[in-house]
């Protein structure tokens, strides 16, 4: 997606920022659902270090107990990351890449995993928390991490809820999805009002609505179908 331009000319990532924090919010709201120990949006203290020039602040801090009845901290900050090339400019491409597939769209998920890790781990191992980077892309993917994260709160949820975890786990990334969709859909509508007519901006966004509100539709009448079953290439 296409970034907005500031009053000065400059690039904004405003946007972006609108769906990270949309993402924040969901993931926040099911991990209490999920009934873990604690859970806080932008926790300031969790990773402060005294004298530090820059302080660390994640997303969500969540606490689970783990398998030794021990309880486990988790430092997530979430990032999203559009899979193709020309996002910021407008002119969408498709990576191919025949023998690996991770030096193609995969790529920006791993670079982005790597430079979130050499940022938050070592101050994370010291404040005696995991490190998670929610990596999700813009077509709805959620990658290792956070799918771990996502299967360890289904897990602790099922025994208090008595809800199967594969379930509840599915359920979770569903509901992700969902926020990504209708974000992307409020802005994409927000944006046809801002730079076209009124009557082109009704029927722009109504043919966006229609398209997100069939793929939700279809998803809801599949329980246990995740978005990847629909779309398995993303």
């Amino acid at each position: 997606m296409k970034d907005v331009q500031g009053d000065n000319g400059s690039n904004q990532s405003a946007q972006p920022h609108a769906i990270h924090d949309v993402i924040r919010r969901t993931l926040y709201h099911l991990s209490t659902q999920a009934m873990v120990i604690n859970a806080v949006q932008e926790p300031v203290k969790m990773l402060r270090v005294e004298g530090a020039a820059n302080q660390l602040r994640p997303d969500l801090g969540i606490t689970i107990p783990a398998n030794n009845m021990r309880f486990v901290t988790y430092a997530v900050d979430i990032s999203l990351v559009c899979p193709f090339k020309g996002s910021k400019t407008g002119e969408i491409a498709v990576d191919h890449h025949s023998t690996k597939p991770e030096l193609s769209h995969k790529k920006r998920a791993l670079d982005k995993k790597a430079q979130k890790d050499s940022k938050y781990k070592a101050v994370c191992r010291a404040k005696d928390c995991v490190f998670v980077p929610f990596i999700i892309n813009t077509t709805g993917q959620i990658h290792k991490q956070g799918l771990t994260l996502l299967r360890k709160m289904a897990n602790h949820a099922s025994e208090i809820r008595d809800i199967p975890a594969e379930v509840l786990f599915k359920y979770y990334i569903k509901v992700l999805n969902f926020s990504l969709f209708k974000q992307v859909t409020r802005l994409v509508y927000l944006k046809a009002v801002g730079t076209m007519d009124a009557r082109t901006a009704r029927q722009t966004s109504k043919g966006t609505f229609r398209c997100v509100n069939s793929l939700v539709h279809s998803l809801s009448e599949k329980p246990h179908v995740s978005v990847h079953s629909i779309f398995p290439d993303i």
